[in-house]
């Protein structure tokens, strides 16, 4: 693969080392810094995603007219400044709508480069790299997501901001490291293919439909890995501080251990539908043990499991997405896919925070319903494992003739 790809796998290293504990931590500060209940807290989660889902719209289309240079390198700098503002606010501030218009800031930017950030791994990838590609970016992803929770639960004890802070420093190091190491991906002649006022054929795609609303269901069920399963074992099971960030460092630490031989066992044999479709059964068993046990090391075990179902179903989603998408529209089907899919992750969590408060004292029918729902995904997915093959043929054979 072109050294680049290990470029943005670094520089995905060096971003989710310094972000990945806000998400795990933020349902706590709503709750106990702020005093919201669960259900304010699913609120604004939602609509937090609901406004990254917007800008991606736009955002995947406009990096495929100016390249993906601006996007992945200048973003992350500006991201820095509502950073350090949320230090402020979170550490010498008890105004929680500045907290709030903050953090929404940095889910607008962020919006702005990922479609850039994941069609770039397509630009520097052949249709045989791309599970590679994918997974090596994840790989690298969750080495940081095993160092963040852990500094982000010790510099938590002094005080929530110090989290903030990290995030803004590690954004500034991420934006230096896109701009020398990686520059623009897109080749030029690809870039004149690009036509704005051409309609896409996304919506025209009877796989890419079917495929975005099982994903839908997909990510209401794996939203739960969030907040609902941080508020379940910190608020009604009593883990402390410690034990949570152990518990989602063990996540990344999993990762950085299984992915390859997953990688290895997916390359061999099956079609990478069928094996996303078993990472999406491996989460609906998850969650359903969740409501016949509990304690800190059954939580650990259950997290490994999740961890084994995303590393099956992670890097096939968006292998899958860039061989369905034309080489020029690669952002356009990753901005579109992100708002669409999106709804489900607003439903994850403003519907699963309010289901788990519902079932606040009966919190194993709560996770029985997320059970369930993730083996109807993963059935669902199953069934378009043909439809898939057929798509991917079409799209080789059609841009063999422009080639041609």
């Amino acid at each position: 693969m072109d050294k680049k790809v290990l470029s943005i796998s670094i520089a995905r290293f060096i971003r989710v080392s310094g972000r990945s504990a806000i998400f795990i931590f933020l349902p706590i500060i709503f709750v106990l810094h702020y005093g919201m209940s669960l259900f304010e807290t699913g609120a604004i989660t939602a609509t937090a995603t609901a406004v990254m889902a917007t800008v991606q719209y736009f955002s995947g289309p406009l990096s495929d007219i100016y390249g993906r240079k601006f996007f992945m390198e200048v973003i992350p700098f500006i991201t820095a400044v509502p950073y350090v503002f949320l230090f402020w606010t979170v550490g010498y501030s008890n105004n929680v709508i500045y907290m709030i218009l903050a953090w929404m800031s940095t889910m607008f930017l962020a919006s702005l480069q990922f479609p850039a950030l994941q069609a770039a791994v397509a630009d520097l990838t052949s249709s045989g790299q791309r599970l590679a590609g994918y997974t090596q970016v994840r790989v690298f992803a969750n080495i940081g997501a095993a160092v963040g929770p852990m500094v982000g639960a010790f510099t938590g004890i002094y005080g929530f901001q110090w989290i903030f802070l990290i995030a803004g420093g590690t954004s500034i190091i991420e934006g230096i490291m896109l701009h020398y190491a990686v520059g623009e991906t897109m080749e030029k002649k690809v870039r004149e293919k690009v036509n704005p006022k051409k309609s896409s054929p996304f919506w025209k795609s009877e796989f890419i439909i079917i495929f975005t609303l099982s994903s839908l269901l997909f990510n209401f069920v794996t939203r739960q890995t969030g907040a609902a399963f941080t508020l379940y074992i910190f608020n009604i099971q009593s883990v402390n501080l410690i034990q949570l960030g152990f518990v989602y460092s063990l996540n990344g630490l999993l990762v950085v251990l299984l992915q390859i031989p997953v990688y290895r066992m997916m390359n061999r044999s099956g079609n990478i539908m069928q094996w996303r479709a078993i990472g999406t059964a491996i989460y609906g068993i998850s969650f359903s043990l969740l409501a016949l046990y509990s304690g800190i090391l059954f939580f650990i075990f259950v997290m490994g499991l999740i961890t084994i179902g995303e590393d099956f179903s992670s890097p096939t989603t968006q292998t899958i997405l860039m061989d369905v998408a034309p080489e020029s529209m690669r952002g356009n089907y990753t901005g579109k896919f992100a708002f669409l899919t999106s709804f489900g992750s607003v439903a994850g969590s403003f519907a699963g925070l309010w289901l788990l408060q519902a079932f606040y004292t009966h919190a194993d029918i709560f996770w029985i319903i997320i059970g369930t729902a993730g083996i109807i995904a993963s059935i669902w997915t199953l069934l378009m494992v043909d439809s898939y093959m057929k798509e991917k043929r079409n799209l080789s054979a059609l841009e063999k003739v422009v080639i041609d």
